[in-house]
């Protein structure tokens, strides 16, 4: 897979970019396959804390539309942008049904500090805290079995640990199933 490199439809910096968004902000990227860029929309932002932000968006791939979540981080110099730098290289390594993959990057260069953005697939059903209020008859031994499978490979396979594992970061996916994101860092 070809990691996404990412930049502002009027060609403006990205920094600009992350530091202005707001909702109908495209944003283009080269697409997997033969399409040379992908028009992406922020919907909403959903989600804001600390350093970082949850952004809602769409984007327009081989004549649809496919919902993606963007992760928008400001990032410091120093320990917090190797441990930034570490989880990206471990989430673009994962390949297992239980994990959420990692559809792209928009600054490769975590060297430098400043903003970030990384992109995912939007999960459609929420996170398993909403899923599990809204669904009181949902079967939660599956879904923890789900997950364990998950830590599992992040555990035996890549030899890490989550170290941030909640309600809020495993997610419902739209067919029958959880997952949990990779995304530890807020």
């Amino acid at each position: 897979m070809d990691w996404l490199h990412w930049q502002h439809a009027d060609g403006t910096p990205d920094r600009t970019f992350l530091a202005t968004y707001s909702i109908g902000n495209v944003v283009t990227f080269p697409a997997l396959g033969d399409e040379p860029t992908v028009p992406v929309t922020i919907i909403a932002c959903v989600d804001r804390n600390g350093r970082s932000a949850t952004l809602k968006a769409s984007a327009e791939v081989r004549g649809g539309s496919l919902l993606i979540a963007l992760k928008h981080m400001t990032v410091s110099p120093g320990r917090q942008q190797e441990q930034i730098s570490r989880e990206v290289n471990v989430w673009r390594s994962a390949n297992h049904p239980r994990l959420q993959p990692l559809l792209g990057v928009l600054r490769e260069d975590f060297e430098n500090a400043g903003d970030h953005l990384l992109a995912s697939p939007w999960a459609a059903n929420g996170n398993m805290l909403d899923y599990l209020r809204n669904k009181a008859t949902a079967c939660r031994t599956a879904l923890i079995h789900q997950i364990a499978e998950a830590l599992d490979y992040l555990h035996s396979m890549l030899e890490i640990v989550h170290g941030d594992v909640k309600c809020v970061r495993c997610l419902r996916s739209p067919y029958p199933g959880a997952y949990i994101t990779k995304t530890g860092f807020d």
